[in-house]
C-alpha cells in the first residue's frame, strides 16, 4: 500500500502509438508509470491505449502534434504533472 506522499510516476512518450515509441510505453508501463500516449492520430492513438490496458497498463491517449502549437498548448494544459518525457522522434512519412 502507498504511504500518502507516495505517488504514480507519470510518462509522455510522443509517436507512442507505433514501432519504438509503443514499446517504449509499454515498457515504462511495466515498470508502473501511468503512460500518456502521444499520438497525432485519435484512431492509432486510441488503438495504441486499448492494447496496453488490455496489458493491464495504466494508459491515456493524449493528442499531440508537434508541428501544431495548438496542439502542444490544449496537451499542456492537461497534464498536471510529469516525470518522464520520451519525444520519439520518426522521420517517416505518415
Amino acid at each position: 500500500m502507498k504511504n500518502e506522499k507516495e505517488h504514480t510516476m507519470k510518462a509522455l512518450v510522443t509517436g507512442a502509438n507505433k514501432g519504438i515509441g509503443f514499446e517504449i510505453a509499454r515498457n515504462l508501463g511495466k515498470r508502473g508509470y501511468d503512460i500518456l500516449i502521444g499520438a497525432r492520430d485519435k484512431v492509432r492513438g486510441q488503438a495504441a491505449v486499448e492494447e496496453l490496458a488490455a496489458e493491464g497498463l495504466s494508459t491515456t491517449y493524449i493528442k499531440i502534434d508537434l508541428n501544431d502549437f495548438d496542439s502542444l498548448h490544449t496537451a499542456a494544459k492537461r497534464i498536471d504533472s510529469l516525470d518522464i518525457l520520451v519525444h520519439e522522434l520518426c522521420s517517416c512519412p505518415q
